[in-house]
């Protein structure tokens, strides 16, 4: 709690928007399937179980962060106690007993403590959407810690633990792929702590890794639909498996390097491919040579061998051949970082241990230099991740910090340019646009957010060339056809306009914006019924889109429906006590109806929120003179 208070008032950052703010699929809980599935090239996309989880935490906070990050951190002390079972369990195993067993719980609770406050661990606990990692490795330390206390031979139910394993590996499945990688690490677990040879384990426990191994059908199924296929697979086009395999030569040193001296901690490397062997040859060898020490203590020191292996096993599915569009996060390091600190941590203990015996040192004294090594660790990690986590205190700062450290970073300055946007700076936020523009002149993302700033400038032309350099560059940008439509809606193109929302709902049919922008296009042209059928489609979409409701009150007033525009202008409200137009617009409601004492008690509302408006004041002091002239007052 000490080393995360100051990460509950973190923003959605990065890919937060599209998989948390811009998905639809997680405005309901019911039915609970679609509430499970997100649409496709999401970080959550084919990952039911992390997007059911924030669904959930939609329906507790709307967008409101505080229970996405108290979710996140509950999930990662979770993850350690059960990592802290799993430790201290496998100290007391015969195979270990004889050297560990006395001081089990305490090299556990080592362990845990330092691995709780890594501060490389905040990219899988403060950014939000990085719960995947953390929500996976949960289930993963779930599957393992049951099968050891299945296998163990002490428990009276081993059936059960066994049984719950397989149902942890299942849901794990659901979160993350490198969950595939949880049976083997269950099998080697067994091979080295418990069974004493594979033919043996396979003749007594088959139906068990039967089950382990049924749960990969799970990931098989949901990776048969390609959920990220622009993101990860062979087909990516950007970088080749034997590229992507050179570049992690040098990207899995980096990890190991930042478990001991987690400095400096970056949101977005956006790490330079290696184009050839030669770039990375010496980064190979010292690979090469980590693996065959890994492959050798298997054989002669089991235990490192395991702690060992599974920083490599874990890191597989990430970091071998199957190439990923990002090449490096920090939040891969999650599960594998826990093999680090565990092997460190004991190699530690035996070392003293030995240095003792040999000069004959009081075991108290011992005892008492590693819990204060472990104190100090863990303090200073503390102190490091309360740091971090400052930085994760607005968009501005995060991406400030990730420019400061990766200065050639595009999507660093494009990311920057939207916060800055967000805060109404929209010249310095061109300026950052046309920089990563200057950086990536094919970065399509950096023409459609320029354009948006422009569109707020009221610069619509210059807005409109910037949409269409986008769609050239990428013709299946749905949200450039959208914006582009609001460009040309507010030029009086409704034509043009209905064109781009049309393509824009073709492209993605859950796209609830687009479907109210093109409402309000339909209302500027007084096809007031066409207005009303696509906001009912867009809160169809998503029950809690205020501005659909204000835009389908504002339709129904076109059509003189006034008790109905009432009612949707109040449940806007309801959604957003701060939507000044939905006040005005009710106002205005409210004194066609002739109720002028509410209209002006709304007008105010209006005016309180927004003093600029020029408009409402008109109305207020309109609806006031007939009041006066009715010998009213305005005291509702």
């Amino acid at each position: 709690m000490a080393a995360y208070h100051n990460s509950f008032s973190g923003p959605f950052i990065f890919d937060d928007g599209e998989s948390i703010k811009d998905n639809p699929n997680i405005r309901r809980l019911w039915p609970i399937w679609q509430a499970m599935w997100s649409p496709p090239n999401r970080t959550v996309s084919g990952r039911p179980v992390v997007s059911l989880s924030l669904a959930v935490n939609y329906q507790l906070s709307r967008l409101n962060v505080w229970s996405y990050h108290a979710f996140n951190l509950g999930v990662h002390i979770l993850a350690t106690m059960t990592l802290f079972g799993l430790v201290r369990r496998t100290l007391r195993t015969p195979r270990l007993r004889e050297r560990f067993e006395r001081a089990a719980y305490w090299l556990a609770m080592c362990c845990a403590l330092v691995w709780l406050v890594h501060p490389l661990q905040t990219e899988s606990v403060t950014y939000i959407i990085q719960r995947a990692e953390s929500l996976m490795g949960l289930f993963y330390l779930l599957t393992l810690y049951c099968a050891a206390r299945g296998l163990n031979g002490r428990s009276r139910q081993p059936g059960w633990w066994l049984t719950g394993a397989v149902l942890a590996c299942a849901v794990g499945m659901g979160c993350k792929e490198v969950m595939a990688t949880a049976p083997v690490m269950a099998l080697l677990y067994d091979r080295v702590f418990v069974g004493r040879s594979l033919r043996e384990i396979f003749r007594r426990r088959w139906a068990f890794y039967a089950g382990l191994a049924g749960t990969w059908l799970v990931l098989a199924a949901l990776l048969a639909t390609n959920p990220r296929g622009a993101s990860a697979g062979f087909n990516t086009g950007r970088i080749t498996s034997f590229e992507y395999a050179c570049t992690q030569c040098e990207v899995i040193l980096h990890y190991l390097r930042m478990s001991f001296w987690p400095k400096p901690l970056v949101l977005d490397y956006l790490w330079p491919i290696a184009r050839n062997f030669s770039d990375v040859a010496w980064h190979a060898v010292g690979l090469a040579c980590l693996l065959i020490a890994t492959v050798t203590a298997l054989r002669y020191r089991p235990a490192l061998g395991f702690a060992a292996a599974w920083v490599f096993i874990i890191l597989g599915p990430t970091s071998s051949i199957v190439p990923i569009f990002d090449v490096a996060f920090e939040h891969r390091m999650y599960l594998p970082l826990a093999g680090m600190i565990c092997g460190v941590v004991c190699l530690c203990y035996l070392g003293a241990k030995a240095l003792s015996d040999a000069t004959s040192s009081s075991p108290r004294l011992l005892a008492a230099l590693g819990a204060a090594c472990c104190l100090a660790v863990t303090g200073v990690f503390t102190g490091l991740t309360i740091r971090r986590n400052h930085d994760y205190r607005s968009a501005l700062a995060i991406w400030n910090d990730t420019i400061l450290k990766r200065p050639g970073n595009v999507r660093a300055y494009n990311n920057r340019a939207v916060s800055l946007e967000l805060l109404g700076r929209f010249d310095m936020a061109i300026g950052d646009y046309s920089t990563a523009i200057e950086l990536s002149p094919t970065y399509s993302v950096s023409y459609h957010g320029r354009g948006v700033s422009h569109s707020k400038k009221g610069m619509h032309q210059r807005a409109i060339a910037d949409f269409a350099k986008a769609i050239e560059l990428d013709p299946d940008y749905v949200k450039a056809y959208n914006n582009r439509g609001i460009a040309y809606t507010s030029l009086g193109c409704y034509k043009e306009a209905l064109a781009d929302f049309r393509t824009a709902i073709e492209l993605d049919p859950l796209y609830s914006r687009a479907y109210n922008n093109r409402a309000i296009a339909h209302t500027r042209m007084l096809n007031y019924d066409l207005a009303i059928a696509d906001c009912s489609k867009a809160i169809d979409l998503d029950p809690h889109y205020d501005k659909a409701y204000n835009n389908r009150g504002v339709a129904y007033g076109g059509k003189g429906m006034q008790d109905e525009a009432l009612r949707d202008f109040t449940k806007a409200i309801e959604l957003n006590r701060e939507y000044a137009t939905a006040y005005s617009a009710r106002g205005l409601a409210y004194a066609q109806k002739g109720q002028y004492h509410r209209a002006v008690a709304d007008f105010d509302a209006a005016l309180r929120l927004n003093p600029n408006d020029h408009a409402a004041r008109h109305d207020r002091n309109k609806a006031l003179g007939i009041l006066r002239r009715q010998g009213g007052d305005k005291k509702p």
